[in-house]
């Protein structure tokens, strides 16, 4: 076996482009369990070749009609991108992926098959990148994660469970009663790049229940966990069934975390869910399919959400609408609420 930290140097070739502003910038699926997972990931794999002081930049994705990656910062030495959008630009020289809508447009699958590059790895089947990745690391690229080394296992294991849904019900994910999904919750409303990077440095090196008492996580999750319960009952009273669609506007209520299984607590026989929040990022949309249902929808929520510029997987996905287009937004809900109604 390999030691620790030992990689092939497959990647050694990648492109350089001007003098670096970094050694490494990784682009993750922002407000995103799975996304910060993978990024912590892949920094520590980064870091075991290049040397513990290696410097790492977060920037965190959020997707979008058009290019999302347009306005990117380039200069590091590597630039890595793990639980996102692929990018054809040569200075992506790392990319980890396992969403549906990985490819827009779709022309981009034909660049990456065409690549054929030993540093980007794709697979929509895998249940979270976070594991996804971990695998690729373990049997393509020789890194090993000794348990030693911190709590890996734990956050894989959860990244795995909170992006597949893996639960029992509905009430377990909503009530939030283990470490994991109170970390979640802050994950989903921080803002801020310094306390997102120093959280995502921690993240296997430290239990998820010492993460969740660092003094920039522990001050804000009182009042988060009360908005969160706060909306759990806002979506009870806003919430309206068509055919097999649940559907909640909280759009005119200030909540922009949620937790959108809440609809399948208040309405467990609803095959589908749409949310529709709105604050001055713009409005956010999420789709879903009810994975308790006795008899689960069928239809492909990621391709429903790829048209209208967003995307996901094929049970869950999400659309961004900018600021100041609320009547948008509200006219894709219920374009999007009739087409699984049909």
């Amino acid at each position: 076996m390999r030691p620790f930290g030992s990689v092939r140097p497959v990647w050694r070739s990648v492109l350089r482009f001007g003098v670096p502003d970094t050694d490494l910038r990784i682009f993750f699926h922002e407000r995103c369990f799975d996304g910060a997972t993978t990024a912590a990931l892949f920094g520590h794999f980064y870091r075991s070749t290049r040397g513990q002081n290696a410097v790492i930049d977060y920037w965190g994705m959020a997707h979008s009609d058009g290019d999302p990656f347009e306005n990117v910062p380039w200069g590091a030495e590597v630039n890595a991108c793990v639980d996102f959008r692929y990018s054809a630009d040569p200075r992506m020289h790392w990319w980890f992926d396992h969403h549906q809508s990985a490819f827009q447009p779709s022309e981009l699958r034909e660049h990456f098959d065409a690549t054929l590059s030993a540093t980007k790895f794709y697979d929509p089947h895998a249940r979270s990148c976070a594991l996804f990745a971990h695998q690729v690391m373990t049997q393509r690229l020789g890194f090993v994660l000794e348990d030693s080394m911190g709590h890996w296992e734990e956050v894989l294991s959860w990244a795995d469970r909170i992006d597949g849904a893996v639960f029992d019900s509905a009430r377990q994910l909503v009530e939030l009663d283990a470490p994991a999904l109170r970390f979640m919750t802050w994950l989903r409303s921080n803002r801020d790049r310094d306390k997102m990077a120093k959280t995502i440095e921690m993240i296997g090196r430290h239990s998820l229940a010492e993460i969740e008492n660092q003094p920039w996580v522990a001050e804000q999750l009182p009042g988060l966990l009360q908005t969160h319960h706060h909306s759990v009952a806002i979506i009870r009273e806003r919430i309206e069934v068509r055919g097999p669609v649940a559907i909640y506007d909280l759009a005119d209520d200030n909540i922009e975390v949620h937790s959108g299984f809440a609809a399948y607590l208040h309405e467990p026989t609803a095959l589908y869910s749409i949310g529709l929040v709105y604050s001055a990022r713009g409005a956010r949309i999420s789709v879903g399919c009810n994975p308790w249902a006795e008899t689960p929808g069928t239809r492909n929520i990621a391709e429903i959400c790829e048209r209208y510029g967003g995307g996901g997987h094929p049970k869950v996905g999400g659309i961004s609408v900018p600021a100041g287009q609320l009547a948008r937004a509200r006219e894709i809900v219920a374009e999007v609420a009739a087409e699984l109604a049909a």
